[in-house]
């Protein structure tokens, strides 16, 4: 108890400057990041959302809605509905901090809407005083060229007779005389040409007797060769495959050899178990 008595100031101290450690980060990033106040976004959003300044100034029996103001008047409902938008979404944002979300954010819609719609008045009231100013031109320039004095139409007149053209002097062709027949002088007639003088090709000489066996025997070597080659090709082959013969022989012994050693330790096996065996020995000592 003594003990704990002691101690009790210096576990003190430690608890302080522990809370003092953790408190430090997040005093240092409350410091850092900025605070914004729910209530003071939701307050200015609805007061953009309540202000009905533009849909009052140009209401019916406010001020006139012209053709010369028309474009003005338009200019102001669009930066209007702008606004109010922004409005809107920072208000929907905002009343996710209240404990009454869905009001909060009702309340906003409610607002827009109504302000929305009073300005869609005001904005058809520009279009209808455009859409009366172009029609009173078009009805202006139609009856200013009703009024002005329409052109005389055409005179037809009749067409004139020309007087017959005289006729045309033919006169009678000349006749010419006769051509006179033409001079045909007779054709000389040549001396026949002398014949070609067309000497017999030289026949050439039929290879020597002592040639043609020179060839068959150069065939038949290369026959000879071929034949060679091919026979120790097939000798090679041969003795591949009887060596793959031998290698699997060989190995189908060692196979059955391994068996049949398997097949008489696992007799032994049993047999030792048969016998009374203490069952311990395993199956690989008995190989």
């Amino acid at each position: 108890m003594t003990t704990l008595l002691r101690l009790r100031p210096a576990l003190s101290a430690m608890a302080l400057a522990t809370t003092l450690a953790l408190a430090q980060p997040a005093a240092a990033a409350e410091s850092v990041q900025p605070t914004v106040d729910p209530e003071a976004v939701i307050s200015e959003a609805m007061a953009v959302l309540s202000d009905s300044s533009v849909s009052e100034r140009w209401a019916e029996g406010a001020e006139a809605v012209t053709d010369a103001n028309a474009d003005e008047v338009l200019k102001a409902v669009t930066e209007a509905r702008a606004k109010k938008d922004a409005a809107l979404s920072a208000a929907t944002k905002a009343c996710s901090h209240r404990f009454l979300v869905n009001r909060c954010i009702d309340e906003a819609r409610s607002l827009h809407f109504a302000g929305d719609r009073e300005l869609r008045r005001v904005a058809e009231r520009a279009e209808d005083a455009k859409r009366e100013a172009r029609t009173k031109r078009i009805e202006e320039r139609r009856a200013k060229a009703e009024a002005e004095p329409k052109r005389a139409p055409m005179e037809r007149h009749e067409p004139t007779l020309k007087e017959p053209s005289n006729p045309i002097d033919l006169a009678p062709k000349e006749v010419k005389e006769a051509s006179k027949p033409m001079n045909l002088t007779p054709k000389e007639v040549k001396e026949p040409s002398k014949p070609v003088d067309v000497r017999p090709a030289e026949v050439k000489a039929e290879t020597p007797e002592a040639e043609r066996k020179a060839l068959e025997e150069a065939n038949l070597r290369a026959f000879e060769e071929r034949k060679q080659r091919a026979a120790e090709r097939m000798a090679r082959a041969e003795e591949i495959a009887a060596k793959r013969r031998a290698e699997r022989e060989e190995n189908r012994k060692q196979f059955e050899e391994s068996l049949k050693a398997r097949e008489e330790a696992q007799k032994r096996y049993e047999a030792d178990r048969s016998s009374g065996g203490n069952g311990r020995q395993s199956l690989s000592e008995f190989f």
